[in-house]
């Protein structure tokens, strides 16, 4: 029987539809969705704005590095909305650039609405770094009444490059060979430790993660594909924002711009397959979801279609990506009042929820999995660290803006109330699946 935190997520699950999800919205944040938004407003940006060398050369090539750099500095010097950062560096010696829009460039991200666009986590999934490419341009030289207004209100962080060692390798994992989309629990690389930085000193309330697959021709091959947050730990609230931006706001404006689209590792099968898309609180998707952010993952399908020139397909998965990141900005330009309440709300009630012991925690199970026994357990109050766990830990737990109690012996105690209580356990409890520690756990 599913646990009652997972009741108001099943009663979505059993009907996939915008009642269903607007539902979900009306009970859980001031302001539901009655209606479909209507379709995605493209920013409008002058004739002779710069350019992707992408776009430049039709699509036959991607942008190197040393371009994206060229064209970064030239929509800088012509937005007066923009400023770049370099917030990382690489193993290899390379930056990774955080671009600022809107009310990020005056350093008060987290104190207004704040969107995070992240791109090219795997280095070999180029199409991704290009739409968000072409996004900085269209927000940062944008002359639509829409864009504008939407950036005087508010900030957006844009991630063109998040590892620029795999770009130039065109391999999936980093220089040192690691996956970084499964690393945001333990954050061993420098790519996932900068990306959980941003989340943390940045606070942003949506995420959108841009990635390519592969698929299987006739089974699994819509151009885009989209999932949220699955970890039962996420805030039923946050969730329910979550849901909403994919179902209604990706899923509207990729049909309307003429693009097949579903859910992430859905079959087309009948009745479809679930292949891939679960709870691993090491993927990014996840990680933001407890973190209290409405994230969403998106991918474009790369196999080349019968008749597409290489070109064809490249500006397909570019421009699908494009669709799909309209319908983001569309989102959070209508919600970016509520999704800011709601972080805030959320992070208050993992910390009460925390401090109350009462409620339990889920080591496994999915919102379209119910746990197991042993994987939903009555929450503890906290836990202590010797001082040799702490040495493992403690930057780790720093970076994901965890809390700790100097205890004897040079070890350190953490309560569970604190805003990061759905991180906490991943971390501390042995029963965890990817735990670096078994620390002492805290009853209540």
């Amino acid at each position: 029987m599913p646990h009652p935190r997972t009741h108001v997520r099943s009663a979505v699950l059993a009907t996939a539809s915008l009642a269903a999800v607007g539902a979900l919205v009306a009970g859980t944040t001031s302001g539901a969705v009655a209606a479909p938004p209507p379709g995605a407003t493209r920013p409008v940006v002058p004739a002779d704005a710069p350019r992707t060398a992408f776009e430049t050369n039709g699509g036959n090539e991607w942008t190197t590095l040393e371009q994206e750099d060229a064209f970064l500095t030239e929509v800088d010097e012509r937005s007066d909305v923009m400023s770049l950062e370099t917030v990382g560096t690489t193993p290899q010696g390379r930056p990774i650039t955080l671009v600022r829009l809107g009310q990020a460039q005056d350093a008060t991200a987290g104190e207004v609405p704040t969107s995070m666009l992240q791109c090219l986590q795997h280095g070999n999934e180029p199409a991704a770094r290009e739409a968000c490419l072409r996004y900085v341009r269209d927000l940062a030289l944008a002359t639509d009444k829409t864009t504008t207004k939407l950036l005087k209100k508010s900030a957006v962080l844009i991630l063109p490059t998040a590892n620029p060692d795999g770009r130039a390798a065109n391999t999936r994992a980093n220089s040192e060979g690691v996956d970084i989309n499964r690393d945001h629990l333990l954050l061993q690389t420098v790519e996932a430790q900068t990306i959980a930085r941003l989340i943390r000193d940045e606070s942003p309330d949506t995420v959108t993660d841009v990635h390519e697959y592969g698929g299987t021709p006739g089974t699994y091959d819509r151009d885009l594909i989209y999932l949220w947050p699955r970890n039962l730990n996420v805030d039923d609230r946050t969730y329910g924002l979550a849901r909403e931006l994919n179902e209604v706001y990706t899923e509207r404006s990729v049909r309307d711009a003429g693009f097949t689209s579903g859910i992430y590792g859905q079959t087309l099968t009948d009745p479809p397959v679930q292949v891939a898309g679960d709870e691993d609180e090491r993927i990014f998707r996840n990680m933001v979801g407890l973190r209290h952010v409405a994230g969403q993952l998106i991918e474009t399908y790369t196999r080349t279609r019968p008749g597409e020139t290489t070109a064809d397909n490249r500006n397909r998965r570019v421009n699908s990506h494009v669709a799909a990141l309209d319908g983001a900005i569309d989102f959070f330009d209508a919600r970016g009042g509520v999704l800011a309440a709601q972080s805030d709300a959320a992070a208050k009630r993992a910390t009460a929820e925390g401090r109350s012991g009462k409620g339990q925690f889920f080591f496994g199970g999915a919102d379209n999995e119910a746990p197991t026994e042993s994987q939903a357990v009555d929450a503890p109050c906290g836990y202590t660290v010797d001082a040799a766990q702490l040495a493992q830990v403690a930057q780790t737990l720093d970076l994901h803006g965890i809390e700790t109690t100097p205890a004897a012996g040079g070890g350190a105690q953490v309560t569970m109330g604190q805003p990061a209580r759905g991180v906490i356990p991943f971390l501390l409890d042995g029963r965890a699946p990817h735990s670096p520690v078994d620390a002492v756990v805290e009853a209540c």
